[in-house]
């Protein structure tokens, strides 16, 4: 028969045991969200996404607010990027001139300044940028212009690297 000290302990043991493995268990679940990102929203992937028939591949925003985006074509047709712009609210977006084909199914690579309101927008590396993308093309076979928008969610880096597979100038 156990004494009153001896039931006292394995009582105590048991709550030590049971809490420990508790403890263990938040420990492991915080590790693998931080180094999953999802605690810390500045880790989290970036996201660039347009309307229909276009993709954002890829796209890099340096710290002087150059952005820099891999666009791909998925329609049948080529295309003409006459403008584009980004800023953190959707209403005065300043587009920049470009002239850039991108033929039926291709990938072609783009820059143009962001804008935090009305001022060119400069961030520290490793900041985030939400903001609204805006592209100006020409069908170039009906010359029907379009104005398209996307939204665009970016970690300001420090080095650019973006790449294509088929891009042609006119």
């Amino acid at each position: 028969m156990m004494g009153k000290n001896a039931r006292m302990l394995q009582s105590a043991m048991e709550y030590l045991t049971t809490y420990s493995w508790a403890f263990l268990l938040i420990a492991i679940a915080t590790t693998t969200f931080v180094a999953l990102g999802i605690l810390n929203p500045s880790g989290q992937i970036v996201s660039c996404a347009l309307p229909a028939n276009l993709e954002c591949n890829q796209a890099l925003l340096s710290s002087n607010g150059i952005l820099y985006l891999s666009i791909a074509n998925a329609n049948p047709y080529p295309i003409k990027i006459t403008a584009s712009g980004c800023n953190s609210n959707q209403t005065g977006i300043v587009t920049q001139s470009q002239s850039l084909v991108i033929q039926g199914g291709s990938t072609a690579a783009i820059s143009t300044q962001c804008y935090s309101g009305t001022t060119a927008f400069s961030g520290k590396i490793g900041s985030l940028f939400r903001g609204t993308l805006q592209l100006n093309y020409t069908e170039t076979q009906t010359g029907i212009p379009h104005v398209v928008y996307g939204q665009l969610l970016d970690k300001v880096t420090s080095g650019v690297s973006i790449t294509t597979s088929v891009s042609t100038t006119v």
